[in-house]
């Protein structure tokens, strides 16, 4: 006769101890959400096994590219719905860390250095974009969009602003 046990509670089938559920992984693959081992023993089982095939990790990204591949609108959609989860400055703040390699904080500084103006315009937009330079990386400054888009449609080259410089002065 299985003896019931009282919630919260649950037992490991590895170790065979009676832990709380907060020891167990969530997993809603099973019946009561939680992992049938726990924490503790999965933890050590992965780390066995690791340890012990040297081609595990290349076997498990390589196998991670492949499902990514075929299931890339799966994918797009969960990350989309991952991200609307997330609160707005943190959605940024990863953003900036992300393309930029600078952080929130980083971003608020440049904005009050730069008095909230855009560095071409000086127009003072409700946001204002990152220029960086793609070849190199390194963050330039704020610029309001439109000025941030002439940049790019520009392909970050001094030689074709010059010529627009000049087709300019010709009229």
């Amino acid at each position: 006769m299985k003896k019931e046990l009282p919630s919260g509670v649950k037992v490991c089938r590895e170790c065979l101890r009676i832990l709380n559920t907060s020891l167990f992984s969530k997993d809603k693959r099973y019946d009561d959400g939680f992992r049938f081992n726990c924490k503790e023993c999965r933890n050590r089982y992965e780390k066995a096994l690791r340890d012990g095939d040297k081609e595990y990790r290349k076997r498990q990204n390589l196998s991670s590219l492949k499902w990514a591949k075929k299931n890339r609108i799966k994918l797009n959609e969960y990350k989309v719905k991952w991200s609307k989860r997330l609160p707005d400055e943190v959605r940024r703040s990863n953003r900036y860390k992300n393309e930029y390699g600078i952080t929130l904080d980083d971003f608020n500084k440049l904005n009050y250095k730069q008095g909230g103006e855009c560095l071409i315009c000086s127009k003072k937009p409700k946001l204002l974009c990152v220029d960086h330079c793609h070849s190199t990386g390194r963050v330039r400054g704020l610029l309001c969009r439109q000025c941030n888009m002439m940049i790019g449609l520009g392909k970050d080259s001094k030689a074709i602003f010059k010529k627009a410089i000049e087709c300019l002065e010709k009229i």
